[in-house]
């Protein structure tokens, strides 16, 4: 699982050394499209993750009461972000068939 994170990085450095202006129109019309359908499905396989560690409880590793405010600390995000992560993460687990809709891209997080 490492790897493919660590792959998942590598990837995001990429794109962000891609300067947009450099792209012609067509060109940049598909990137941004795609950028936003493979968005919807990172944050599904996202969302997996976050369930598996929320469930077992392993936000509670360092002495935390409270799994919004564990992901509020390891990524700087606002309660509000880090309770919809939370959230989404556990409706997922309780709806599969959405979650397989979204990670497949053919159903939108929203």
């Amino acid at each position: 699982m490492v790897a493919v994170i660590a792959e998942l990085e590598a990837a995001v450095g990429a794109l962000l050394a891609v300067d947009p202006d450099s792209l012609d129109g067509p060109e940049l019309h598909d990137a941004a499209v795609r950028w936003l359908q493979v968005r919807e499905r990172l944050e599904a396989a996202g969302a997996r993750l976050v369930e598996a560690w929320d469930r077992r409880r392993l936000w509670a590793s360092n002495g935390a009461t409270c799994v919004t405010r564990r992901v509020m600390g390891e990524t700087s995000c606002s309660f509000t972000s880090a309770k919809r992560t939370v959230s989404r993460a556990r409706s997922f687990a309780e709806m599969p068939a959405v979650a397989a809709a979204v990670a497949s891209g053919d159903l939108s997080l929203d």
